[in-house]
């Protein structure tokens, strides 16, 4: 978040840093693109809409397209779990 900022900005501790492990960054990147992009029930998202992720594995260039589409709806699964378990406390 703080990297995007113009000018750019460092997090104000290190607990707002997000480490990436090696061979994550592109599917960090596409995610962090389309993760507006889900797919929403009654009682909120139920997954992440896989056309808008594909587009931009495709547009991207993606040297292993499936394993980072995997990677995405994955870390897309763990959010929208994690925002209905907080939605239930």
């Amino acid at each position: 978040m703080y990297g995007a900022r113009t000018p750019q900005e460092e997090p104000p501790c290190d607990t707002c840093r997000v480490v990436v492990l090696p061979g994550n960054e592109e599917s960090l990147k596409i995610y962090m693109i389309t993760r507006q992009q889900y797919i929403m029930g009654f009682g909120g998202p139920i997954d992440i809409n896989h056309i808008p992720v594909w587009e931009m594995i495709d547009r991207l260039k993606v040297k292993d397209p499936m394993a980072v589409f995997e990677r995405v709806t994955h870390c897309a699964r763990v959010i929208i779990s994690e925002q209905m378990r907080k939605k239930d406390e």
